[in-house]
C-alpha cells in the first residue's frame, strides 16, 4: 500500500494512461500550466520523471510555477502565452486575481464576465515555434491544453502532423459550443478521435498511435476489512482535524471528500476512511490526497497545500447505516477524527 496523490481537479491522469502507448516518449507540453501544483494534470507524471515544456503567461503564476518545477531539470518553462500568431497582446486578468485561473487572451464579450478589467501585456507564441525551437520530440505523449477560451487558437498554431502528441487534453468551451465544434473539427482532420469528458476537458488520442487500443489500470486503491498491514501497530496521537464536504451514498457508491490534517503544518502522508455498520462489522477505504490550497492559506501554512482528500469505492448499498472516521497516517503515528454519521440509501 502507498500514499495516493492526485494534483488534478477530477483524476484526468489515470484516463490518460489508458490511453498512453508504451512506445512514445515519456515527454509532455502543458498550455495553462498555472502554478503547477493545484488543479495540475502534468505533474504527477512529471514527478514519475517525464520531460517537458510548460506554459504559463500570468506573472505571479510562472513565479510559482518556477518555484513548483524550475527544479526539474528535464522541464523547460515559458512565461508566455500560445496561440496562432507570434507577437504581443493583452492580456485580460480574471476575477479571481493576478495569480488566478480565469485570466485570459480571449477578448470574446461571452468571457468578458470573468475579467476584472485590467490587462497587461504578454508575450504570444505558436506552439510550432517554441516546439521547433525545444527541439521537441515529433512523436510524444500528451498535450495539454488549458487556455480559458482560446483553445482552439492554440491547436491552429501547432502543425500536427510535424508534432504528433499520442493524447490531447483541451477544455471545453462551453459559453462558445461553435467555437468547441470548429476545434473537434480542427482535431478529427489532423486524425484524432474523442474518447470522453472528463470533469471540464475532453480528451483526444491519435488514431495511428493510439487506434482502438486501451489499457486497463489496476485497482490500487485499498479497500478491506482490516487496516493494512503495518498501520495498525502506529501509536494514536490524537483526533486531528477533519472537515468533509461531501459524505454521501448513492446507488452503492461512497463519495467523500474534504480537508484533514493532523495539525497545523501536518497534512497527512496517507489518508483512510473507517465505516463501522451497525451489526459492528468495518470496512476501510483508502483516500486520495490532493491539493487544497485554500486551507493552507485560511491556516496560514503551507504545509497543507496537500490537505485535500477524495474517496470514492463501490459495495455501500441497502439501508444501512455506518459511523465514519478519518484515520490520517503521518510520520510520528496515526490520528483518528471522531465520528460522523452515514446512511446508505440504494435507488429502487
Amino acid at each position: 500500500m502507498h500514499a495516493r496523490v492526485d494534483y488534478s481537479q477530477y483524476g484526468q491522469p489515470l484516463f490518460f494512461r489508458q490511453f498512453l502507448p508504451p512506445e512514445v516518449p515519456n515527454f509532455l507540453v502543458d498550455v495553462g500550466a498555472h502554478d503547477g501544483f493545484e488543479g495540475s494534470n502534468s505533474r504527477e507524471l512529471l514527478l514519475k520523471g517525464w520531460s517537458g515544456i510548460l506554459f504559463e503567461p500570468l506573472p505571479l503564476a510562472f513565479e510559482t510555477l518556477k518555484q513548483n518545477c524550475g527544479g526539474m531539470d528535464r522541464v523547460k518553462l515559458h512565461n508566455l502565452a500560445c496561440a496562432d500568431y507570434d507577437g504581443e497582446a493583452e492580456f485580460f486578468i480574471g476575477l479571481d486575481g493576478p495569480q488566478g485561473q480565469t485570466s485570459s487572451l480571449s477578448d470574446d464579450p461571452r468571457w468578458m464576465h470573468n475579467h476584472s478589467g485590467k490587462t497587461i501585456r504578454v508575450t504570444v507564441r505558436t506552439l510550432n515555434n517554441v516546439l521547433e525551437a525545444d527541439q521537441c520530440p515529433p512523436r510524444f505523449g500528451l498535450l495539454l491544453v488549458d487556455a480559458e477560451g482560446m483553445d482552439f487558437e492554440v491547436l491552429r498554431g501547432i502543425d500536427l502532423n510535424r508534432f504528433r502528441p499520442a493524447v490531447i487534453c483541451t477544455e471545453q468551451f462551453q459559453i462558445h459550443p461553435d467555437k468547441d465544434e470548429r476545434k473537434y473539427d480542427l482535431l478529427r482532420a489532423a486524425g484524432y478521435q474523442d474518447r470522453g469528458i472528463v470533469g471540464f476537458d475532453s480528451i483526444w488520442t491519435c488514431n495511428e498511435l493510439v487506434g482502438e487500443r486501451c489499457w486497463p489500470i489496476a485497482n490500487d486503491v485499498y479497500v478491506g476489512n482490516h487496516l493494512p498491514a503495518g498501520l495498525s501497530r502506529l501509536p494514536v496521537r490524537g483526533a486531528g482535524s477533519v472537515h468533509f464536504d461531501v459524505l454521501s451514498s448513492d446507488n452503492g457508491t461512497l463519495k467523500a471528500s474534504g480537508w484533514a490534517f493532523a495539525y497545523p503544518g501536518l497534512a497527512p502522508e496517507m489518508l483512510i476512511i473507517e465505516l463501522t455498520d451497525e451489526a459492528g462489522g468495518t470496512r476501510y477505504v483508502q483516500g486520495t490526497r490532493y491539493p487544497r490550497i485554500d486551507v493552507a492559506r485560511h491556516f496560514q501554512h503551507g504545509g497543507l497545500r496537500l490537505s485535500g482528500f477524495r474517496v470514492v469505492a463501490d459495495g455501500f448499498g441497502g439501508q444501512a447505516e455506518y459511523k465514519v472516521s478519518v484515520i490520517q497516517v503521518t510520520p510520528d503515528g496515526i490520528y483518528q477524527s471522531a465520528v460522523h454519521e452515514l446512511r446508505c440509501i440504494q435507488a429502487k
